[in-house]
């Protein structure tokens, strides 16, 4: 008889458990379908709050590209003369020319002459001398960087002859004003002042 107890004692208690354990009804799912519904609701909520409160002012974005772009603009002068133009020298560059199967070089030096427009050069158009330029002179590094690049996708044929060593100095023209003053021709010209292959 203690046996048949302890069976029926059992037998009661165990659907409950099972029910327990297997999270078998619709009440077990039902905090997850309320946290499905209301986080959605409470983000989109907190996101047209904050885009309120901003007043539409621009995004993050558009306010580090206007601040990352004047680095130059303190040094323009609009009212500057364009024609009287100073000379900013270079450190010379050198590259490993693209040529496969054979390691050959060149060294380039490069004089920019730059627009009145741009203060900081030291004189007129004729000297030649390198002139101090704070802005210039920071960015040296990015200009060595940008010349050894792009000499380094010419050939043995590309540095020969006038006409190539003419369109290398309009690329370096072309190249450095668009990479130090987003595009705007403040590099009138550009000349040698080295030129070597090895």
């Amino acid at each position: 008889m203690a046996e048949e107890t302890t069976d029926k004692e059992k037998t009661p208690a165990q659907p409950k458990d099972d029910g327990a354990a297997g999270g078998g009804g619709p009440r077990s799912y039902l905090p997850w379908i309320i946290m499905a519904a209301v986080v959605p609701v409470f983000a989109g909520a907190g996101f047209g709050l904050a885009r309120l409160l901003a007043g539409g002012k621009p995004a993050p974005v558009a306010e580090a590209n206007q601040t990352a772009e004047p680095e130059y603009t303190h040094l323009l002068n609009e009212k500057g003369d364009a024609e009287k133009t100073w000379f900013h020298k270079c450190e010379p560059v050198v590259a490993n020319l693209n040529e496969p199967g054979a390691t050959r070089y060149v060294r380039m030096g490069f004089t920019l002459e730059m627009s009145g427009k741009l203060a900081g050069g030291g004189g007129g158009g004729g000297e030649g001398a390198a002139a101090p330029n704070p802005y210039l002179a920071e960015k040296q590094p990015v200009i060595t960087n940008w010349l050894t690049i792009y000499l380094s996708s010419l050939s043995l044929a590309d540095v020969q002859g006038e006409k190539n060593l003419n369109r290398i100095l309009g690329d370096v023209r072309e190249g450095l004003n668009n990479k130090l003053f987003a595009g705007k021709p403040l590099i009138v010209n550009v000349y040698y002042h080295e030129n070597a292959i090895q």
